[in-house]
């Protein structure tokens, strides 16, 4: 009697315990390994297990609407950043390692391959003129804990000049040492070109300005 009794209690516990839980890992199995957040465990009664699978399903529904949400805002900042030609870069300050994203490496001229992702290599890239003031306003910011304003010249492959402009701010870990800068990176060899053309076109003017009032003063 009591053996029958325990196969008894132990099919009951099987059907009610077990078998749901089992069912809850596979599906956790299942969203881990496809990040499928569609799947759904099935409900099995009222009790403390089918409010368990309830709250389980419930927060696969929240994830779901996260991550759904969360790869609407990448693909916006992607079509973004492909718009304006801006590429984001992260600065690894503990082991000086340089991340680009996909953006940045037609940006600076460079293949994946031609870039080292580290300080050195990133200098190398900037014009001799513009490396010590990049290095000193980069120190600067993040000793004073400001977000980095700079931009700088930077030379291609094949010789060519062009000016960049880039934005980025600190991270800083608990005991207020910084840890990591970010920002983003922009060419706007443009909009120099024209600021100095303006430029020229102002001198131009100043001259011609200047050539008239010496006529007059010396017709006078």
């Amino acid at each position: 009697c009591a053996s029958l009794g325990a196969i008894g209690l132990t099919t009951t516990l099987q059907k009610r315990i077990s078998q749901p839980i089992l069912e809850l890992a596979t599906v956790a199995t299942a969203v881990s390994e496809r990040q499928d957040y569609s799947v759904r465990a099935t409900k099995h009664g009222a009790d403390e297990i089918g409010q368990l699978t309830e709250a389980f399903n419930l927060m696969l529904t929240r994830i779901g609407e996260s991550s759904t949400a969360l790869i609407a805002s990448e693909e916006r900042l992607r079509l973004a950043l492909e718009g304006s030609q801006t590429g984001t870069w992260d600065w690894n300050l503990f082991t000086g390692g340089i991340t680009w994203d996909d953006y940045m490496y037609p940006l600076f001229g460079r293949q994946k391959g031609e870039f080292g992702g580290t300080v050195d290599s990133f200098i190398k890239l900037v014009h001799p003129e513009d490396r010590a003031r990049l290095e000193r306003e980069t120190a600067c910011a993040l000793e004073r804990r400001e977000n980095i304003v700079v931009d700088f010249r930077i030379i291609d492959s094949d010789g060519t000049i062009r000016h960049m402009a880039s934005r980025g701010r600190g991270f800083y870990n608990a005991e207020g040492r910084a840890v990591r800068m970010s920002g983003v990176s922009m060419d706007v060899t443009a909009s120099k070109k024209n600021e100095e053309d303006l430029s020229r076109a102002k001198e131009m003017a100043e001259a011609a300005n200047n050539a008239k009032d010496n006529f007059l003063a010396i017709l006078s």
